[in-house]
Order: structure tokens, then C-alpha cells, then sequence
């Protein structure tokens, strides 16, 4: 007798067969499902959290207009030597301030975004931000004199801006990345 070996398929039913058959594709279909899906949580993740940075793009924007419209304000009463805008400038820097305080929009920021580059951007802004108290007492005392103010204005806005622009390089969407580019550019203008 000898001893051959040889390979025997199994045999399985017809109704196993159509199973087998039937189980490939379906386990196919399950991972491409579970592949879209995981794509589409991401990309909600993704666009929760811009929709967290435009909020805070928003408050940086209203606080900027206030700093804009401070600027021309002690631009004016520092140049009159306070003969104008006396009554003004308080209320300006009331509007100023509860933009300051009331929107938290850098510091929300800072809690949604990891990158150095941004986390020094926001850092930066917010020192020039927290100089204002100490502008305001100067120009108070007419110790500046009104381009030293505007300076001081127009260099605090600038890195606010710079803090919006971090924000569209966030975003790995080109066209959530373009929107929010055209509205930097709509607030540089």
C-alpha cells in the first residue's frame, strides 16, 4: 500500500457555499462602510472645531473694529490735547472693553488649537492686548503723543489679524480653508 497524500477539498453543502459566497462581499461592504464612516466622523470633527475658530475669528473681528474706532478716538483727543472727544473716548473704550472681556474669543482660541506657530500668534496678541489699560493711562496724561498712540493701535490690530490667519491654515478642507482666507482678507482690507 502505499502512502500518497493528497489534497482533498472539503466539501461543503449548497447552502454553505452560497453562505461563503454571500459572506465575502457583505464583509467587503461592512469595511467600506466602517472606512466611510470614520471619514465622515472626521471630517464633522474637523468642522466642529472651525465652527469653534470662526466663532472666535467673530469676536476677534468685533474686538478689532473697537480697537479701530479707539484708535481714531485718542488719535484725535491726544492731537486736540483733550479739547475734543473728552466725552467720547469713555464711552468708545466702555464699547472697547466689553469686547475685551465679553467674547473670550482668543482665549477659546488658545483651548482649540495645539500648533506652536498659532499658540505664539495668540500670545502675542494677547500681551498687546493686555498693554491697553497701560496705553490708555499714558494717553490720559498726554505723555504720547498721537502716532505714538496710533502706533500702538495699529501694531495690537495687526496681531490680531495674525491670529486670524493662523486659523485658515487649521483647516486640511481646501475650500473651508479658502472661505476662511477670504474673510482674513475681507478684515486685513
Amino acid at each position: 500500500m502505499s502512502s500518497t497524500w493528497a489534497f482533498k477539498p472539503f466539501k461543503l453543502r449548497i447552502g454553505g457555499k452560497l453562505a461563503l459566497a454571500a459572506a465575502v462581499p457583505l464583509l467587503a461592504l461592512i469595511g467600506l462602510a466602517g472606512y466611510d464612516l470614520s471619514v465622515r466622523w472626521d471630517t464633522r470633527a474637523q468642522m466642529a472645531l472651525l465652527g469653534r475658530l470662526t466663532d472666535g475669528v467673530a469676536g476677534i473681528s468685533r474686538l478689532i473694529h473697537e480697537f479701530q474706532r479707539e484708535r481714531g478716538a485718542c488719535a484725535v483727543y491726544v492731537g486736540s490735547k483733550g479739547a475734543q472727544l473728552r466725552v467720547e473716548l469713555p464711552a468708545q473704550r466702555k464699547l472697547t472693553d466689553e469686547q475685551r472681556r465679553g467674547s473670550g474669543a482668543i482665549a477659546e482660541l488658545r483651548q482649540n488649537i495645539a500648533s506652536p506657530t498659532f499658540r505664539q500668534a495668540i500670545d502675542t496678541a494677547e500681551a498687546a492686548v493686555a498693554a491697553l489699560d497701560a496705553k490708555r493711562t499714558a494717553i490720559d496724561a498726554f505723555s504720547v503723543s498721537a502716532p505714538e498712540s496710533n502706533a500702538y493701535f495699529t501694531d495690537t490690530i495687526a496681531k490680531l489679524l495674525t491670529v486670524t490667519d493662523e486659523i485658515a491654515k487649521v483647516s486640511t478642507r481646501g475650500d473651508v480653508t479658502s472661505a476662511i482666507s477670504a474673510y482674513v482678507n475681507f478684515m486685513n482690507g
